[in-house]
């Protein structure tokens, strides 16, 4: 999953001046590699797959009670909790001598084009459309993060 990847990875990231490091560089970068595996060609993240399908499949949902639910779609969530969990990896990396299989330049253009989604889907009124919580106050938040 996307945004719960992500957030583990800051959570470790914050503690480990803490606690010192005891997760190895290399599982840092598995971490890293499911993170990038789930962006979409759109620069967003969806939940736990890449959208791979058509909106019109959305036709045969059978349940009544959940719209939107056959193929996974870019949300704002997802995708400012992978951008922050990137930006947190760079720094670490910055700061301690650039230690991964991942080169910086390809990070920097994972980051610029998650950017540029959220910024696509900004509303006029400077707010996004969220999909968990409360709706556009949880959405504000992470598109803000």
């Amino acid at each position: 999953i996307s945004d719960c990847s992500s957030e583990g990875l800051k959570a470790y990231l914050t503690m480990e001046p803490f606690l010192g490091e005891f997760i190895s560089d290399d599982r840092l970068d598995d971490c890293v590699n499911v993170i990038l595996s789930y962006q979409n060609k759109t620069g967003g993240w969806a939940t736990y797959e890449n959208t791979r399908s058509f909106p019109q499949l959305e036709l045969i949902n059978p349940a009544e009670t959940f719209g939107d639910i056959v193929i996974d779609y870019d949300y704002v969530e997802c995708s400012s909790a992978c951008l922050t969990a990137l930006v947190a990896f760079i720094e670490r990396h910055d700061r301690k001598g650039w230690n991964s299989r991942f080169h910086k330049s390809k990070l920097e253009k994972v980051l610029a084009d998650g950017i540029r989604f959220i910024e696509s889907i900004q509303k006029p009124d400077g707010s996004w459309y969220g999909s968990w919580g409360v709706c556009f106050t949880y959405a504000c938040w992470f598109g803000c993060e």
